[in-house]
């Protein structure tokens, strides 16, 4: 089921003490569980749609323009934006001064594309302030993610990659089946473009970058001519400018660290939600990180890209009612007030002792059939007692993540009948 359109009760723009002013805006019930929606891109901006994400009867839906894009100014299709203070921690820190003065102890996080990137940055450097993360076309802004999208992708429209590389004059680069020179160097050459005094270079460098987007998705289910393309050209040029900026960069990131950190976001509830279809971020790294947090649930679309479906829209509902059970499940052993208020008779709802938040036990679903709780803390000790002696023995893998596989809007587990959604 969709929520209804929806109107935010506050909106505002904050000051980030460095020139920067970053839109919000907050809607739903201003005493429910706090969610923060943390849109992709990076660049893209939040929409009205995204209001729509959670039941506004039982949720703070709090939404946020990133630095230099959607209402947040200085924008970036203004050359004289300074790009220097846009990066993953300035993005990290814009969002703990945001949750501090809005006045939230703990909110969700609901990040799609880009946004599950910086989701993970931000709850794996924050994890007391994050009750529950819902996570939708999971991308990790690994380098191999980045070659993968703007080469290896070209396996399947290599006359469109190869306009995207000669726009850049990137001569280097001879096949998408190459693996070097860096992908990085292409994404420098179109972020030199982006800064260019001429605006009719940056136009057509925006122009030939949205090209390969579009290319990209166009063999998916909702995969429509000019997605990225049709934007307004204030849109693109933004888009464009902070995409090649990041990706240029890998990010800002240690490469692979949001996944070798992901047992940070243990007792943290989670679930995963990624298209089976989507070409330019395979399912592979949502695997990877199912498996890396303990506890997580990844749920695969058959049916659905990067661009979703209506499968996938009902999927990413569903993972909203469950992790909104297990956070208020939580809390009713405990305070039994809603998370995330600041008022000091309110500041524990939600939150579980900081001392035991990495000793939650946790499940698994394997084969249709739940595996019981886990005890890493006594494998953990068991594991440190042995450390120094030259035959100790390998640690047992990592779990397996709970797998439901929806197919063309049918829920399918091992050893269950095919229901609808």
């Amino acid at each position: 089921m969709a929520y209804p359109p929806i109107e935010p009760y506050e909106t505002g723009m904050l000051d980030t003490g460095d020139g920067n002013l970053v839109y919000w805006e907050a809607c739903g019930n201003p005493d429910g569980l706090p969610v923060l929606i943390v849109h992709g891109g990076p660049g893209s901006g939040c929409t009205t749609g995204q209001r729509r994400s959670f039941d506004p009867q039982r949720h703070r839906i709090i939404l946020f323009d990133q630095r230099n894009c959607g209402r947040s100014r200085p924008h970036a299709s203004d050359p004289a934006a300074d790009m220097r203070l846009n990066t993953t921690d300035h993005l990290i820190r814009d969002m703990e001064r945001l949750r501090e003065h809005l006045g939230v102890g703990r909110w969700l996080l609901r990040g799609g594309s880009w946004g599950v990137t910086l989701s993970l940055a931000y709850a794996e450097r924050h994890p007391e302030r994050v009750s529950g993360m819902v996570l939708v076309s999971v991308t990790s802004t690994r380098r191999s993610e980045l070659d993968w999208l703007y080469r290896g992708a070209g396996r399947m429209f290599p006359e469109a990659w190869a306009r995207f590389r000669d726009f850049a004059g990137a001569g280097r680069y001879r096949l998408p089946t190459d693996a070097e020179p860096p992908i990085e160097d292409l994404l420098m050459a179109y972020s030199r473009l982006m800064e260019d005094r001429d605006p009719g270079v940056r136009a057509q460098a925006a122009t030939e970058w949205l090209a390969w987007e579009d290319a990209v998705i166009s063999m998916e289910y909702n995969g429509q001519p000019g997605t990225y393309g049709s934007r307004p050209d204030d849109a693109r040029l933004a888009f464009v400018r902070i995409c090649s900026h990041y990706f240029a960069n890998d990010g800002f990131l240690e490469d692979g660290v949001l996944i070798r950190e992901a047992g940070r976001l243990a007792g943290i509830p989670g679930v995963l939600v990624h298209g089976r279809g989507d070409l330019g971020g395979p399912v592979i790294t949502a695997w990877e990180l199912a498996r890396a947090w303990p506890g997580a649930e990844l749920v695969v679309i058959e049916d659905s890209g990067h661009t979703g479906s209506s499968a996938m829209q009902e999927a990413l509902y569903a993972a909203g009612d469950r992790v909104f059970a297990t956070i208020t499940g939580r809390q009713a052993a405990g305070s039994g007030h809603l998370p995330g208020c600041s008022s000091p008779d309110k500041q524990q709802i939600g939150h579980e002792n900081d001392s035991n938040r990495g000793e939650v036990a946790t499940g698994w679903v394997q084969a249709g059939q739940a595996v019981g709780p886990s005890s890493r803390s006594a494998g953990n000790a068991s594991n440190r007692a042995r450390a120094g002696h030259a035959r100790r023995r390998s640690p047992p893998a990592p779990p397996q993540p709970s797998i439901v596989t929806t197919i063309r809007g049918q829920r399918v587990c091992a050893g269950t009948k095919v229901s609808r959604l």
